[in-house]
């Protein structure tokens, strides 16, 4: 019986929930108790089925015998599974049981000199209280009972939840913090702390976060959605889900991301965001923490939405001035015309000649026409950087 239990176990921490869920119900054929119960009702919440959770924790909930007793986390459980199905009295109800025992377990206990070591598993079910209030959508309660037990909780992933109610709160200092602690153990952590930083300078607008983690199975799949089949689609729908979005930014914020996938981000984040997506273009125009590539790329994206006009005057900050870009609507040409032909080896010539600058602004030239060969501007960019004048280059 341990070794099938060790497999369902195995198979949670894996989120494989269905498969864990087969091996639960075949086993509590043959054997039956409130442990046994927490875990299928478990399996079958993580599923979206609140009221087969509750179904099966009845037994325990309501005291059926000595086996069907119930801990913490059974009630912890049960009130999140209330708190989906819009029951909310029902729920805090659940949840204030489970901290009661909690609290009178943790006394017994101690009063009994158990050693703190063997108290690890009863003080996991701190993390059960957190996602119950957490199901509630309650933040303040979820800071309260990180707090009231701070020095009980086991667990990193309970300081990520207190991150994400002071986040949700708008105390983004204090959620900085709390995920700069948890980049120790998740790196992502540390990506999380910058986007609260940057909301609290204003740089990127305010939003609530869900508190599901999401693993890095579920980040890679949809990040691997974004440039799918029926991408357009997925993307709008998918920013909906905020922790996606928050994956988003981190990625934006990652100097590993490579700058045309930046690009590529910020200007569908923007175009697809509806009007938090339209909060953060006019906020990347503004800000100084971004470079005048990604301030291009969210201008291209309110463009998109309709809020500017092509060839419309875009104010923005570039290099700590107020400007206005107008972006033109252009042609991209795979194939070089006659006449782009003759422009890039009069440039070409120019250059070995030894007339580099003359070569430069004929490149320019070529690159402000209505119809755009992209290695114009490669060549361009090389011709520039040859006269160190990078931050041209880069533009």
């Amino acid at each position: 019986m341990i070794v099938i239990q060790e497999k369902a176990t195995e198979l949670m921490e894996q989120s494989r929930f269905e498969e864990a869920e087969m091996v639960l119900a075949e086993l509590l054929n043959e054997f039956d108790g409130h442990i046994l119960r927490n875990n299928l009702a478990l399996t079958v919440l993580e599923q979206g089925e609140p009221e087969r959770c509750l179904d099966i924790l009845a037994p325990c909930l309501e005291g059926q015998g000595e086996e069907m007793d119930s801990n913490p986390f059974t009630w912890a459980l049960a009130s999140r599974a209330l708190a989906l199905l819009e029951r909310k009295k029902e729920a805090y109800q659940c949840l204030q049981q489970a901290e009661t025992l909690f609290k009178d377990g943790l006394d017994d206990f101690r009063a009994r000199k158990i050693a703190e070591k063997k108290l690890i598993h009863w003080k996991e079910y701190v993390m059960a209280m957190l996602k119950a209030a957490a199901e509630l959508d309650d933040h303040s309660l979820v800071l309260e009972l990180f707090q009231r037990w701070k020095t009980e909780y086991t667990s990193w992933q309970s300081k990520y939840l207190a991150a994400a109610a002071c986040f949700n709160l708008k105390q983004y200092s204090k959620a900085a913090s709390l995920w700069a602690d948890v980049g120790r153990k998740w790196k992502m952590g540390y990506q999380y702390q910058r986007v609260a930083v940057l909301i609290e300078q204003g740089a990127i607008p305010p939003f609530e976060l869900s508190y599901k983690m999401k693993t890095f199975s579920d980040f890679d799949h949809q990040i691997k959605k974004i440039d799918g089949e029926g991408e357009e689609a997925y993307f709008t729908e998918a920013l909906q889900d905020t922790a996606f979005r928050m994956t988003l930014l981190t990625m934006l914020l990652d100097s590993e991301t490579a700058e045309d996938h930046r690009e590529s981000l910020v200007r569908k984040i923007v175009s697809r965001g509806d009007k938090w997506g339209e909060a953060l273009g006019k906020s990347l125009l503004q800000s100084t923490a971004f470079s005048t590539l990604i301030k291009v790329a969210a201008a291209q994206g309110l463009i998109d939405q309709g809020v500017f006009k092509p060839d419309e005057p875009i104010p923005m900050i570039i290099d700590g001035e107020k400007k206005e870009l107008v972006i033109k609507a252009i042609t991209i040409a795979d194939n070089p015309s006659e006449k782009t032909r003759e422009v890039m080896q009069k440039a070409k010539d120019l250059k070995e000649q030894g007339n580099l600058e003359e070569a430069i602004e004929v490149l320019k030239d070529a690159c402000h026409q209505d119809i755009f060969y992209p290695p114009t501007a490669i060549n361009l960019s090389n011709y520039l950087r040859l006269v160190d004048r990078l931050d041209e280059a880069e533009t």
